[in-house]
């Protein structure tokens, strides 16, 4: 998808991107842009406005709704549009390569930054079925109940981007944040492997102590996890952790820390033990690291 989108970058014009524009401006009131708004906040003239439209309804960017009136909302396709030409033109990004991980809620992408450099395009995608059933605990969509996914995605990438800049500044070992535009975050390349891809570990046992030092770590300056488990956790050829994908980050002081602190602890806790054989002790872990939240 978002391949497609790069792709297709070069074939619009300025007049197409205020037409995409206009539609994601419009999608703030309804799910359908009408055609009259389309024109008003576009600027073009009708014919011009049906013209464009045409044109980015084919090259599959939009989706048309005929009824009591005609309206048209961006798919990912044209979300994914709109956030690489923000993203090249800023000089971000030159190339975007083909997919190597997708999760739940999200597409990760390498991507090639200027000077040839190596970095990750993460592009959330919320709305997919599986995620469906566990919208409601995002803590970052909040009471914003007839927001679209895509939106929603918006939110989740701006979450995400947050967290990391939080953690990098006080030298967490996590990806570098470079950027964020609409639904995409793009983060420096970790050349490592996440946790559970792995067959063996030298020493399991420091890799284990290393991630609850990360965790404590992170609560010091104020953050849960809050997803932690062996799918979001890469490890380098040097042996470093890096913990990754922090859209379910929560404050300390939120009303749930302390039971989504558990349940980290708890899955790689069992992870290791059912794995490794180490037998962590997962009261006694979220009683030390309880302690560093008070502070």
């Amino acid at each position: 998808m978002a391949v497609y989108a790069a792709q297709i970058l070069k074939k619009l014009t300025n007049e197409d991107f205020r037409i995409l524009i206009a539609i994601e401006r419009g999608m703030s009131r309804y799910s359908y842009t009408p055609l009259n708004l389309i024109v008003k906040i576009s600027g073009l003239s009708l014919n011009d406005t049906i013209l464009h439209l045409s044109k980015i309804h084919a090259l599959k960017l939009i989706l048309r709704f005929i009824g009591p009136y005609i309206g048209y909302r961006l798919n990912y396709s044209g979300y994914d549009v709109l956030a690489l030409n923000v993203l090249s033109k800023r000089k971000i990004i030159e190339a975007i390569g083909g997919v190597i991980a997708k999760g739940k809620e999200s597409d990760i992408h390498e991507a090639l930054a200027p000077g040839g450099i190596k970095v990750i395009a993460k592009f959330f995608r919320l709305g997919k079925t599986s995620f469906k059933q566990v919208k409601c605990t995002r803590s970052f969509i909040g009471l914003r109940r007839h927001t679209s996914w895509l939106y929603k995605s918006r939110l989740a990438a701006l979450n995400e981007f947050k967290a990391l800049e939080i953690l990098y500044k006080h030298g967490l070992f996590i990806p570098k944040p470079i950027d964020s535009n609409r639904h995409v975050v793009i983060m420096s390349y970790i050349n490592g492997a996440p946790l559970y891809t792995l067959s063996k570990l030298e020493d399991p046992a420091k890799v284990f102590e290393d991630i609850i030092d990360n965790l404590k770590l992170a609560l010091s300056i104020g953050l849960v996890h809050g997803d932690l488990s062996e799918y979001n956790i890469m490890l380098t050829p040097d042996h470093s952790i890096y913990i990754i994908d922090w859209v379910q980050w929560v404050n300390v002081n939120h009303p749930n820390a302390h039971n989504l602190l558990k349940r980290d602890i708890k899955n790689i806790t069992q992870y290791f033990a059912r794995k490794y054989g180490i037998k962590g002790d997962v009261d006694k872990i979220y009683g030390d690291l309880r302690g560093v939240m008070k502070r």
